[in-house]
């Protein structure tokens, strides 16, 4: 499966009482050498679908945003992703991550900005 997890300065879907919204370089250490960025059905990780260090999940970063491609298991659960995403069950993708410090600016609107921190 392949497609983008992350598409820069556009509104995420509303979320609770929000949107998010990624500037580009917010996710710079998922590009690291120390990176361990794993592709999960449903945010289970118990349902792994593919990992950057496995090789099983390749991540691109674009202008646009980052372009994700994972090869899916020969198991239970890649099976059932697979059949879901033809159908058309599923027709997009999350991501889950968390914020360092100064990584974020809280406003009092519906936009919440994620940056990339300053250090």
């Amino acid at each position: 499966i392949d497609g983008y997890a992350i598409v820069y300065n556009s509104r995420s879907e509303l979320l609770w009482d929000f949107f998010e919204e990624i500037a580009p370089g917010a996710f710079y250490r998922a590009f690291g050498e120390d990176a361990d960025v794993r592709c999960l059905w449903s945010h289970d990780t118990g349902a792994p679908l593919g990992r950057t260090t496995a090789g099983t999940l390749q991540l691109t970063d674009s202008e646009i945003g980052i372009q994700f491609r994972c090869e899916l298991p020969d198991t239970q659960v890649g099976r059932d992703a697979w059949v879901s995403i033809q159908r058309g069950d599923v027709t997009g993708v999350s991501f889950g991550f968390v914020v360092d410090e100064g990584g974020d600016r809280w406003r009092n609107s519906a936009a919440r900005p994620v940056t990339q921190p300053r250090s």
